[in-house]
Parts: structure tokens; C-alpha cells; sequence
């Protein structure tokens, strides 16, 4: 993936409630190519999937989803004060990452580490820097982030930590999502990555929490959507370019995937701004 260094750290401050539902049909455990840094710093519980496992973290913490992992932020147990920060590896090119962060984060999926209200004012001063600084600021900050956590675990506090296991699933999923028109029988992916149906199916489903059918299938909902949201094609029209047998099919699979039909969520995106 190439970027320009403009793009090489990106962030965000949210709050968070007790079931965030930015957009309530954007529910899916999400795999993406960079390294997400949440820090919550309010009191209480949050519940974390990654890579198929659930975990319930106390709060607050610093939690690192790591590049490649499939996770989401299923609940937190009240309105919470968190940031985000995510960024790609490439910014640290010229630093070896191995001082930063590779002794205690290597080969994992997950890196969480519960703070206390000292370090978490730390940790909340470090991430404020980093909203609305320059690139160059914000390159000089993230090792101070990782310095930090890298201190707290030297005076004895205990990361919560998932190891990195099925490394080819990110590379299946990565293939469906460029092939996701395509009719992919689990025969066909098996052989392109050279290992048996029975683990494939199993792997998929333990990383991803779902059948390599239903993340097909769920492929060409997202697609049906991106056409609702960006044109006035008919049902059929849509249907016929995402590959849907037909109108029904379309329309039974959206309900499926998404709970609600094409048509309901047509209305809900055009006036989505005028609640």
C-alpha cells in the first residue's frame, strides 16, 4: 500500500457510548491496514473483538488493535472519554520499529494495557498533541506513546494480549474483497492458498466470525449499498450489476446482511441529515 506521508498518521477523537452506532447498518468486524491506537480514559468496562476471541477490558486502557487483525469496539459499558489514532507502519522507515515497540507487541493481534489515572493523564496529554499538529509532530509523538506503555509495563503492569494466529486469513479476505464479483467456490480459494477445505472454512470462521459465504455474500450487499448511496439505479438494475439473481434475491439478502430492505435504507441515507 503506498501513501503520501500526509497520510501516514490519521486520528480522530470520538465519545463513545454504550453501543456506538455511527451509521446503525455499519455493524461488521472490521480488518484494516493500519495500526489503531484507542485510549480510553473513563472508568468502567469495555468489550473488544479480535480475531473471533471477545474480551472484556477495564477501563480506562490503551488498546492496540494491530495491522491485519479483524476487530470492532462492541460495547462500552457508559459514555467514555477516548481517542483514537491509527497510523501506518511506513512512518517509521527510517526508525527501526524493533526499538519501539517489537518487544513487547510482536506477534500479536491485540496489545491491551488497563492504566491507571496517572498514567491515563499521561497517555490523555500525548494524544492531544496529536490533534491538529503537523505531520512531523505527530511522527515524534507516537514513540513517546509507545515509551510510555513500554514504562508501565517495566514498573509491573499486566498487558492483556492475543496472539497473531492465522496470518493467510488477512490475505483471503484481502483476494474476496478484489474478487468479490467473482462465483468463488471454498475449492477455488483452498487451492489458490494452498490449504485444505476443512481449515480454510474453520480459520475463516474463527478470525472473521463468519462463513466465507456470508462474507461474500455480505461483498455484494456493501456493493448493492454503495450504488444506492451514489445513484438513482433501480432494484433491478442494481441487482443485476452486484449479482444478484434477481430483485428478490437482492432484496432478501440486504434484509439478511443489513436488517432492513434496499428501499428502507435508500429513505434512511437521503435524509440522514434532516432528523
Amino acid at each position: 500500500m503506498s501513501c503520501n506521508s500526509e497520510e501516514y498518521v490519521k486520528y480522530s477523537t470520538f465519545c463513545m457510548k454504550a453501543q456506538p452506532q455511527i451509521d446503525p447498518w455499519e455493524t461488521d468486524v472490521r480488518v484494516h491496514t493500519v495500526e489503531e491506537l484507542i485510549l480510553i480514559c473513563s472508568e468502567g468496562s469495555c468489550t473488544v473483538v479480535n480475531n473471533g476471541h471477545t474480551l472484556q477490558i477495564p477501563t480506562p486502557a490503551f488498546i492496540w488493535n494491530r495491522l491485519g487483525s479483524f476487530h470492532m469496539m462492541a460495547q462500552v459499558d457508559q459514555e467514555a472519554e477516548a481517542y483514537i489514532a491509527c497510523f501506518h507502519t511506513q512512518i517509521f522507515s527510517d526508525f527501526p520499529k524493533r526499538l519501539l515497540y517489537d518487544d513487547f507487541a510482536a506477534g500479536s493481534s491485540l496489545f491491551a494495557l488497563p492504566l491507571t489515572d496517572k498514567q491515563t493523564d499521561r497517555m490523555r496529554q500525548l494524544y492531544r498533541v496529536l490533534l491538529g499538529g503537523p505531520v512531523f509532530q505527530r511522527q515524534m509523538i507516537l514513540p513517546c506513546i509507545f515509551y510510555q506503555i513500554s514504562h508501565y509495563l517495566k514498573d509491573g503492569r499486566q498487558p492483556i494480549v492475543l496472539s497473531n494466529t492465522c496470518d493467510y486469513i488477512v490475505d483471503v479476505v484481502d483476494f474476496l474483497q478484489h474478487h468479490w464479483s467473482e462465483k468463488l467456490t471454498i475449492t477455488d480459494l483452498a487451492e489458490k492458498f494452498h490449504v485444505g477445505t476443512t481449515k480454510l472454512k474453520k480459520d475463516f470462521k474463527q478470525i472473521t466470525t463468519e462463513t466465507i459465504h456470508t462474507y461474500q455474500l455480505r461483498m455484494q450487499v456493501h456493493a448493492a449499498r454503495n450504488l444506492l448511496n451514489s445513484t438513482d439505479l433501480s432494484l433491478v438494475q442494481i441487482a443485476v450489476e452486484c449479482g444478484f439473481t434477481d430483485e428478490s434475491h437482492l432484496i432478501r439478502s440486504f434484509r439478511k446482511v443489513l436488517g432492513s430492505t434496499p428501499g428502507e435504507y435508500r429513505t434512511w441515507f437521503k435524509n440522514r441529515w434532516n432528523r
